[in-house]
């Protein structure tokens, strides 16, 4: 495994994050069930801009980078009327299991933390489901499903 940096910041950081972000939407075109066509209109530039509304409250960037200094994984948290969100995290293929994700949702959960959250809640997509196991590692369990109508 390569040597990795690892980098913590705000929106400053979003643009380093986009390359990743779309082979994380191009994941959830593949698996979704149900709404692929939902997956194929979202842009970066769009997430960016979502992302940058809510930084009235407090956006944190948590990237690591390989030793060349290209970016193999991020976390994406934000907080908001102190409810913790953990946005968005994705982990290059070639970078799974030699516990980058633990350390980058380690390093979100204590983010959130000092910045005073009551609760924390992240957003599993349809299709997506076998990161259950990851996430109730950290205390997360489905608590409803939402049913939308396809167009």
């Amino acid at each position: 495994m390569d040597e990795l940096f690892i980098s913590l910041g705000g929106t400053e950081l979003l643009d380093e994050v986009g390359q990743l972000w779309e082979q994380l939407n191009a994941h959830h075109i593949s698996h979704s069930p149900h709404f692929p066509e939902q997956y194929v209109r979202k842009t970066f530039a769009a997430r960016k801009a979502a992302l940058l509304g809510k930084a009235n409250g407090s956006v944190g960037v948590i990237l690591a980078l390989n030793a060349e200094g290209i970016p193999v994984s991020y976390c994406i948290c934000t907080v908001q009327d102190r409810i913790g969100e953990i946005d968005s995290l994705y982990v290059l293929p070639g970078y799974r299991s030699c516990g980058l994700g633990d350390l980058l949702m380690r390093m979100a959960l204590a983010w959130l933390t000092e910045h005073g959250v009551t609760r924390t809640r992240l957003t599993v997509a349809a299709g997506n489901e076998q990161v259950f196991g990851f996430y109730a590692k950290y205390g997360f369990y489905p608590a409803k499903t939402v049913l939308e109508q396809e167009e």
